[in-house]
């Protein structure tokens, strides 16, 4: 597939790697937010939906730390366009460091959003709870909670570069977003009830 996959195709592609339908909410959720920044700070909103859809597809395999070189490898697997496929890559966390990645056990790639999209994607994932929106200041109090200040450090300087191109606090777009009528291929997921998974 050489083009950026639809809601639709997305929702498929998850479906056929075996993607459980909690995951396909929280892509649902997190896809709604990213989509509202992407709007607003003029990125890629096409690009940006099929990454926030496509973020989690390698927790079909695992929900461990490698959820994203999974996610890598069955997007390589698929032809998916590159910038895509990095999205997907490097979503986790606030991205991760070498230094981070050396001690997890990664594969030696680059796992820090660099691109306005990379950084949508990833931060959007941060302020979504499996299917629950929430502040920057709980999503920093989440990193920290886990032990990780210096990648909750990151994920509020990357809240205060896209509330910056969005000409908005992403906290108030949060606030938007949450209210929102669920449509398209996704409103039956995001209406679902959810299971909780930890990381």
């Amino acid at each position: 597939m050489s083009t950026i996959p639809n809601e639709q195709q997305c929702i498929d592609i998850l479906k056929a790697q075996g993607a459980p339908d909690r995951v396909i909410k929280h892509v649902c959720t997190v896809t709604q937010l990213a989509v509202a920044i992407a709007r607003r700070s003029g990125a890629d909103v096409d690009l940006v939906r099929a990454g926030g859809m496509l973020h989690d597809v390698g927790r079909s395999r695992t929900h461990g730390i490698r959820h994203g070189v999974e996610g890598e490898a069955i997007a390589r697997s698929l032809a998916l366009p590159e910038p895509l496929v990095l999205i997907i890559r490097k979503h986790v966390g606030a991205g991760i460091l070498p230094e981070e990645a050396t001690a997890l056990g990664l594969p030696d790639r680059d796992y820090i959003p660099s691109t306005l999209e990379e950084k949508i994607v990833c931060h959007a994932d941060n302020l979504v709870g499996d299917a629950d929106y929430m502040s920057s200041v709980l999503a920093y109090d989440d990193f920290v909670r886990k032990g990780l200040r210096e990648s909750g450090d990151r994920m509020m300087a990357m809240h205060r570069e896209l509330s910056t191109a969005c000409g908005a606090d992403v906290d108030s777009i949060v606030e938007e977003v949450r209210h929102l009528e669920p449509e398209g291929p996704c409103a039956r997921y995001l209406r679902m009830p959810i299971d909780r998974w930890s990381d």
